[in-house]
């Protein structure tokens, strides 16, 4: 029959590249008293993991996953978190033989700063998105008093004695005909 779930698991996971990495993580999960060990030959940046996914569904309440070292987990430390946040959810602990590390604080710890890692992300992404909004549109190229003066000169006397047009202060400033009259009239309605 099959075994009761009462007594709680420690479930091994070893990934290795070779034959003596898989006896030394072999011999030190058994030493840590595995009742079950998943072995698999993948590289650390491989996806996929069939053996740390069957070790996933064993795991639960109080069960314990247990490695050689955390860098079997895998090569990201996105994949650790995803891994940390499962096994938190399943109410698991992870234990690193090598790296000394045991137990629900750990998770909680680690959980905590991913959390503060994505508020730090979001509230730079924010900013960034405010930095954009405020900057958008066309950029203003001329000053409030070079405009005020570029208005004023319009009706004045010019070089010839005539009263200066809007096309001749636009040639004269460089400043668009359709600004100068958006300008003039915004002043009038002052």
């Amino acid at each position: 029959m099959g075994q009761k779930k009462d007594a709680k698991m420690k479930i091994g996971y070893i990934r290795y590249s070779n034959e003596k990495q898989r006896a030394e993580q072999l011999n030190l999960l058994k030493e840590a008293g595995c009742n079950r060990i998943f072995e698999e030959n993948v590289k650390a940046t491989s996806l996929v993991k069939p053996e740390l996914a069957k070790a996933y569904y064993k795991i639960s309440t109080g069960d314990k996953l247990i490695v050689a070292s955390l860098d079997r987990l895998g090569s990201r430390i996105a994949d650790f978190i995803d891994i940390v946040k499962w096994l938190d959810n399943k109410g698991g602990t992870l234990i690193s033989i090598k790296d000394d590390i045991s137990g629900k604080s750990f998770l909680r710890h680690t959980l905590a700063l991913f959390r503060m890692e994505e508020a730090i992300k979001t509230e730079k992404n924010m900013i960034r998105l405010e930095v954009k909004l405020e900057s958008a549109g066309r950029p203003k190229v001329n000053s409030d008093d070079a405009i005020n003066a570029a208005v004023a000169m319009i009706g004045m006397p010019g070089k010839n004695g005539k009263t200066m047009s809007i096309r001749d202060v636009a040639k004269q400033t460089g400043l668009s005909k359709s600004s100068l009259g958006r300008y003039k009239a915004q002043l009038i309605s002052v």
